[in-house]
This record gives structure tokens, C-alpha cells and sequence, in this order.
């Protein structure tokens, strides 16, 4: 299980690469079709697509938290959808809400949605500064996350936006990003 210290300085460490890598990033490359969508058919995602869904990702994954606290079967929602815990199940589930949520924030400029990452962080912060320890090594019922541990919920987010930025960089670079595991 994660430690307090280790999701903390995952989080900051990850917030400000996020920052960093969108604020540093050319106005006229921030909605340019970049890497290729994991839904058969969809749209290329822009790099701004990337930063809402790194946004967006991370406020689904407080509601996790949430819901695991409130003692939730299912709080990540994967097995109740596809009767499996498996990181397919798990993107069955995830990379079609991912293409609808893409299209949501088609039209939002980048910096109203880089603007929402310092609120979204603070709540993920208050969450974290409202659970124990104890509750941090609890398991989550049906997490294809990490250990299955309630610290890793919130590790994953930092791990999530790290490679969002991956596959930004190598498609920047001219390269194919890696595939999802």
C-alpha cells in the first residue's frame, strides 16, 4: 500500500509536470490532433483533450474514493458493467466515456480547463487529509488499480496523468505512443 507521504509527493510532483508540460505547450499546438483515440473510429485526441481527460479522470477517481468510503460494492463501477475486474473490464468500461467526455470539452478553450486543476486538486487534497491510514490500506472491492487499496485510488491519479504525458511526448516526437496496458 502507498504511503500519506508517497501519494502526497506523487500528486505534487505530478500537478506541477502537468502544469509545466500544458502551460509550456504552443497555443497552436494545444488543439492539434495528436494521438490516435482507443476507440475504434473515434477522433484523434489534441493535447487538449489529454489535459480535460487528466482533469476529468481525476474527479471520477474522487468519486471512487468516495464511494469506497461509503462502503460501495462495486466504487470503481467496472465489475458491475462488465462482470470482470480485469484491466480489460476496465477499459471496456472507461474508453468509451472517455471518447463522450473528449466531445463534451471539444469546445472549452485550454485554459478554462487548466484552470480547474488547481480546484480539483484541492479536493482530491481534503480527501486525502480526511482518511486515516487505516482507511488508506483498506481494500476497494473489485480495483483494477494498483494493490486493490484505497491509497492506491489516489496514486493512480498521479500515475494516470504521468503517462497521458508519455504518449504526449513520444506523438510530439514523432513517435507512436505505447498502447494502454
Amino acid at each position: 500500500m502507498p504511503t500519506r507521504d508517497e501519494i502526497t509527493t506523487a500528486l505534487a510532483t505530478q500537478r506541477e509536470r502537468v502544469e509545466r508540460w500544458f502551460r509550456s505547450l504552443p497555443d497552436d499546438e494545444m488543439p492539434r490532433p495528436l494521438t490516435a483515440s482507443e476507440v475504434e473510429g473515434g477522433a484523434m485526441w489534441s493535447p487538449k483533450d489529454h489535459l480535460a481527460h487528466i482533469v476529468g479522470t481525476e474527479r471520477y477517481f474522487q468519486g471512487a474514493i468516495r464511494r469506497a468510503l461509503e462502503g460501495a460494492e462495486d466504487p470503481c463501477g467496472f465489475y458491475t458493467r462488465t462482470g470482470r475486474d480485469d484491466d480489460s473490464a476496465r477499459l471496456e468500461v472507461a474508453n468509451p466515456a472517455n471518447e463522450q467526455a473528449r466531445a463534451k470539452y471539444q469546445d472549452q478553450p485550454a485554459e478554462a480547463i487548466l484552470g480547474r486543476i488547481e480546484e480539483t486538486r484541492q479536493t482530491t487534497l481534503a480527501l486525502l487529509a480526511g482518511v486515516s491510514d487505516a482507511q488508506l490500506a483498506q481494500p476497494v472491492p473489485h480495483s483494477p488499480f494498483g494493490d486493490h487499496s484505497l491509497g492506491a485510488l489516489f496514486l493512480t491519479i498521479a500515475q494516470h496523468a504521468a503517462q497521458h504525458l508519455g504518449w504526449l511526448d513520444a506523438a510530439r516526437a514523432g513517435q507512436r505512443p505505447p498502447q494502454q496496458p
